[in-house]
């Protein structure tokens, strides 16, 4: 194999290269190219249409997936003068306790199953064996639970467009609402408390 690749002059390959005997037209190669860019291109249309179009609809016509879970802003709980929690050395936090419904909102979706499990001091399975607290176990599930959409939970509330979900049923169980406070200030001015 060394013998034969001594045999082969560089000089032959240089002379074969100047008289084009080892020329490829640059413009074929471009053009084949960009045709193969158009048809990936077309392919990945092609495939979004039929396949990624499937996926927002079931077999029932229902919206499953792609549809981010909301609600219209008449359907939400206004939440602007609901008092903000306080974290570690009473520091201010976008977590705030709706006292009516009695939870905890944030602005992050938590699995609206955890935040209404939190309204039973004895779980089931399928809703608390305390007929008091299932009320509000089930009141809990009906206004989280998504519906026709994909995510967590539903919006619970809102403050101007943010959108609020549950974080957690009631405050005595939130380390962050145990102390309640006004929001406008960075630190806590103390409006109540579970140590009380």
């Amino acid at each position: 194999m060394a013998a034969e690749l001594e045999d082969i002059d560089i000089e032959d390959i240089k002379r074969g290269l100047d008289n084009g005997g080892y020329n490829i037209n640059t413009g074929t190669v471009i053009l084949v190219l960009l045709v193969l860019v158009v048809v990936s291109l077309f392919s990945a249309f092609v495939l979004y249409i039929v396949f990624g179009t499937d996926a927002l609809v079931d077999r029932t016509g229902d919206i499953i997936d792609g549809l981010i879970c909301d609600r219209a802003d008449s359907d939400l709980i206004d939440a602007t003068d609901a008092p903000c929690c306080a974290a570690a050395n009473f520091i201010v936090t976008d977590i705030r306790y709706l006292e009516d419904i009695n939870m905890t909102i944030g602005v992050n979706q938590v699995d609206y199953r955890s935040v209404c499990k939190g309204y039973c001091s004895k779980f089931n399975g399928n809703g608390c064996d305390n007929n008091t607290e299932d009320v509000d176990y089930q009141k809990c599930i009906k206004n989280l639970k998504p519906e026709n959409c994909n995510g967590l939970a539903m919006p619970i509330s809102k403050i101007g467009a943010q959108r609020y979900y549950g974080q957690v049923a009631g405050y005595q169980t939130s380390i962050f609402c145990c102390v309640r406070c006004q929001c406008a200030l960075s630190t806590c001015k103390q409006i109540s408390s579970c140590l009380d």
